[in-house]
């Protein structure tokens, strides 16, 4: 919906009731953990404000994706 392609999509599973930002943290975690992840630049699209600021604490650049969308409109 807001013109983004994204590589992968990490979803919560069914039943799921972890925060929104630990969630993501942890399906992160064996990605992140990989050797050509180490020094690699990474971006997220999430428009959720509690997964932006925990992921940015480990280093990653995380964007709304509605910021996405205003520049392609």
């Amino acid at each position: 919906d807001n013109g983004i392609c994204p590589h992968k999509i990490i979803s919560r599973p069914v039943g799921n009731m972890m925060p929104d930002g630990e969630l993501k943290k942890r399906q992160l975690k064996s990605f992140l953990s990989l050797r050509q992840s180490q020094k690699a630049s990474k971006v997220m699209f999430d428009d959720a404000a509690s997964v932006r600021s925990t992921l940015r604490k480990i280093g990653i650049a995380v964007i709304h994706p509605e910021k996405i969308a205003e520049r392609v409109a």
